[in-house]
């Protein structure tokens, strides 16, 4: 009897020790940015945060951005070819990652960086962005088709296409 109470203070101690841990952290209201709406996408290890905008809710006034620490703010490119980008990733080093459609079947990469700008990486027929990773790494998943005629087909891992 003596034990299981011993047992039992020392895991209700434990468990208010665990409750009672002061976890350090703050809170960054950047607000609507004085748009109709506003909301952060990712955050990197440097505090720099990619986000969206939209001016006026209609999809034309949609804009991304990434926000650096001391409050610096920049613009990223809405289109490529014409056609909208969906930002959304961001690496420590401060590198935004993109996707655009080429056409109904094939996505395109993209990158974006404060030194070089906005970068087309490639073609990715078949294949959706899944992450990236500080190194720049892209995973990516195949994605399968279903022809009329019920034939499934998957492209098969190999490097993006110019």
């Amino acid at each position: 009897m003596k034990q299981i109470s011993f047992l039992f203070a020392t895991l209700a101690f434990l468990f208010s020790s665990l409750l009672s841990a002061v976890t350090d952290y703050e809170i960054l209201d950047i607000g609507t940015l004085q748009t109709q709406s506003s909301a952060p996408i990712s955050i990197n290890n440097r505090g720099q945060i990619l986000g969206w905008y939209n001016t006026d809710g209609g999809k034309d006034s949609l804009h991304y951005f990434i926000r650096n620490v001391d409050g610096v703010f920049y613009e990223l490119p809405k289109k490529e070819s014409g056609i909208d980008i969906n930002w959304s990733f961001l690496t420590d080093s401060g590198k935004a990652y993109g996707t655009f459609a080429v056409n109904q079947a094939t996505n395109a990469l993209c990158t974006w960086d404060e030194k070089i700008g906005l970068t087309k990486l490639g073609n990715m027929p078949g294949k959706d962005v899944v992450a990236v990773n500080n190194a720049g790494q892209v995973l990516i998943k195949s994605v399968a088709r279903i022809s009329a005629d019920g034939t499934r087909s998957m492209k098969g891992p190999g490097s993006l296409g110019k």
